[in-house]
């Protein structure tokens, strides 16, 4: 009895820190859960690679303010909160509610503030976006969530994929206009430097020539 006393008023076994790694990512190093149980994404795009991976985000704002993006996430089941003014003035009171254990947010230097106004809350992770391509934009987001094989595997089948496209557009050249729309009065069009460039011109692609005589010039870019 009495050993069963004295184990009974031992010290109480000390709480066990969840493992981490090391993310290197734009804007710097982060150290992030192992296996994170709420991830949070800022945007669209960064939700969207993680869906891709098979990686389903807890909470995802829609600050990028991409129709096709919030409607491929809602079909996945993910709920897309309203995100106009993210860049400018992050919800913190509102995300320290989620309670994440990780952020996931696209950009670069473009980003900074935000990226410093998130990281008291929890852990932040940028996927870059400008002037990278789309292989590079979801290779870092596999590394972000520990999903390598994962980004590496789509990238094979997409490339595969932006290829039968490529044949299927032969003989060139053909162009091609995108024109989108962002927060319902803001129209733009894919811009250099982009994933989505990237692709079109991987697909054969080119930029609508100026002018009614112009010739393409054979590139995207």
């Amino acid at each position: 009895m009495a050993l069963v006393l004295a184990a009974c008023g031992g010290p109480a076994p000390a709480a066990t820190e969840p493992e981490t790694r090391t993310v290197s990512h734009p804007l710097g190093e982060v150290q992030v859960p192992e296996e994170p149980a709420s991830i949070l994404a800022t945007d669209e795009y960064a939700a969207l690679n993680l869906l891709a991976l098979g990686v389903e985000p807890a909470v995802v704002y829609g600050s990028s303010g991409s129709e096709v993006g919030r409607i491929v996430l809602e079909d996945a089941g993910v709920t897309v909160a309203p995100g106009a003014t993210f860049s400018e003035s992050p919800p913190i009171e509102e995300i320290i509610g989620h309670a994440p254990d990780m952020i996931v947010m696209t950009g670069g230097a473009e980003m900074q503030e935000t990226y410093d106004a998130l990281s008291p809350v929890a852990p932040v992770v940028a996927v870059p976006y400008y002037d990278t391509t789309w292989q590079e934009s979801l290779t870092a987001a596999g590394a972000a969530v520990a999903r390598t094989d994962q980004a590496e595997s789509m990238i094979r089948t997409l490339a595969g994929r932006i290829g039968a496209v490529q044949a299927a557009s032969e003989p060139g050249p053909t162009s091609l206009s995108v024109v989108a729309e962002t927060h319902g009065d803001c129209c733009f069009s894919a811009a250099r430097g982009t994933p989505l460039q990237a692709i079109l011109q991987a697909a054969g692609f080119t930029r609508r020539y100026r002018g009614r005589n112009q010739v393409p010039s054979g590139s995207y870019a």
